[in-house]
């Protein structure tokens, strides 16, 4: 699909087909919105090292609930919990080494 889309049609003409698209400015602005809450939450310059257990067991406890969602299919991952299955290519293959 990459070729097609690279080879077949002028998307490459562009710097980037998603300028102006509500859709992509409001994710973006949503994931911004929340990277700038979690940076505010995290301890102040001199207050930092005592905060880095606290800073761990967030990262690890997101990793637990991301594990879950994937585990329970909540959350969905190509090739882990969806489109696990694989199909021979029908253009065949080429070894290389």
């Amino acid at each position: 699909m990459q070729q097609v889309l690279a080879f077949e049609s002028d998307l490459l003409e562009y710097d980037d087909i998603f300028d102006g698209s509500r859709v992509i400015d409001a994710r973006t602005a949503a994931l911004r919105d929340a990277a700038w809450a979690e940076l505010n939450d995290v301890p102040r310059p001199r207050r930092r090292f005592e905060a880095i257990d606290e800073l761990k067991n967030r990262l690890v406890g997101s990793m637990v609930d991301r594990t879950r969602r994937i585990e329970s299919g909540e959350q969905q991952v190509v090739g882990v919990n969806v489109f696990t299955e694989t199909a021979s290519s029908p253009l065949g293959t080429t070894e290389t080494s």
